[in-house]
């Protein structure tokens, strides 16, 4: 079967189900309301599971760059619903000039650069094309932040490197590869983060005294989401953006098994709107976050 027909096959019977919990009305519908949404939860987290291991068959038979696997005749694809995309907000990227350096004779050369060793180690320097902020190391490591893409972190590095290389002509751009990739979405409702922690104590970790959100690690993952009770996300840990998305696609059914009860049919209507959708490509999922509707 191909992806889109594994994702569809379910479709029909959905539709049937939650055409069934529209039409239920009152408090003596509730038990059946539940039981409904129960059974199409696990639809929803056996289609993922589904993805998932096809994904990971691809991954070890064509372990190359994402940019490869997309263009594939089997590409990656995601079971992530269109209204519940991240959105990249940072990325962290570092490289080396391979040399030693001089921060004081640096500082005295860049006429934007600032340096106090007593505050931190490196010299800062805020570009303004890319938008971003890079830091000079004096072992000749180059860290950027701030950048949304891949392309603008790496182009952030290459303009430092090319700086340091005109007072170090010996100094060489190398290195290169991303260090972090922060990303944020919104459920768009209310979450039971008591629920969450109380059946997943391993993966969760809740001190609501110090920080008002979970911070969960999914299994095999270096990807940690912090989850909150409005339903915003944060996500961060990711060296490509294929583990945000596998993220993201690990976390919706869990959101959507922890969604409040008073919110439980709302949110099934909007499943309902892109359950039809088949699963987005690597390339699909990149233009839909970088160019958000």
């Amino acid at each position: 079967k191909t992806l889109s027909l594994l994702m569809k096959e379910n479709v029909d019977k959905d539709i049937k189900k939650l055409s069934q919990l529209s039409s239920l009305n009152g408090d003596d519908t509730q038990d059946e309301d539940d039981a409904i949404f129960n059974e199409i939860l696990e639809d929803e987290e056996d289609n993922n599971s589904n993805i998932v291991s096809i994904n990971e068959q691809l991954k070890s038979k064509n372990p190359t760059n994402e940019t490869d696997m997309s263009n594939s005749d089997n590409p990656i694809c995601f079971k992530i619903p269109r209204f519940f995309l991240p959105t990249i907000t940072n990325i962290v990227a570092v490289c080396s000039v391979g040399v030693k350096l001089d921060l004081v004779r640096l500082t005295s050369k860049i006429r934007n650069a600032e340096f106090d060793p007593r505050v931190y180690p490196a010299i800062r320097i805020r570009l303004r094309v890319p938008k971003s902020v890079g830091m000079i190391f004096s072992t000749g490591r180059i860290v950027i932040a701030g950048t949304k893409t891949e392309i603008n972190a790496r182009q952030g590095c290459r303009r430092l490197a090319r700086i340091v290389q005109c007072i170090v002509p010996e100094a060489r751009f190398q290195n290169f590869r991303i260090e972090n990739i922060v990303a944020t979405a919104d459920f768009g409702y209310p979450i039971d983060l008591e629920k969450i922690v109380q059946h997943h104590k391993k993966e969760a970790d809740y001190q609501p005294e110090i920080f008002a959100g979970i911070r969960f690690k999914a299994p095999d993952s270096n990807v940690t989401t912090l989850v909150f009770v409005s339903g915003k996300i944060s996500l961060k840990g990711g060296k490509t953006r294929t583990d945000i998305y596998y993220a993201m696609e690990y976390m919706f059914p869990l959101l959507l098994k922890y969604t409040k009860e008073n919110y439980k049919k709302e949110v099934l209507q909007q499943v309902l709107k892109h359950q039809q959708d088949p699963p987005l490509t690597l390339n699909e999922v990149n233009e839909l976050t970088d160019n958000p509707k």
